[in-house]
């Protein structure tokens, strides 16, 4: 997907992580978030 230039073997090796990267995203889709704000307008302040 970043259009890496690398080997065959590295792809391959790769792969398999990539494939769990792309199913944890596929249930992050899944989570309904209601009316939480973006985290843009998270304020630490108070930290």
């Amino acid at each position: 997907m970043a259009r890496l230039d690398l080997s065959d073997a590295r792809k391959e090796a790769v792969a398999p992580a990539l494939d769990m990267v792309h199913g944890l995203v596929d249930l992050l889709d899944g989570i309904e978030l209601g009316d939480v704000p973006p985290a843009s307008s998270f304020n630490a302040r108070w930290v």
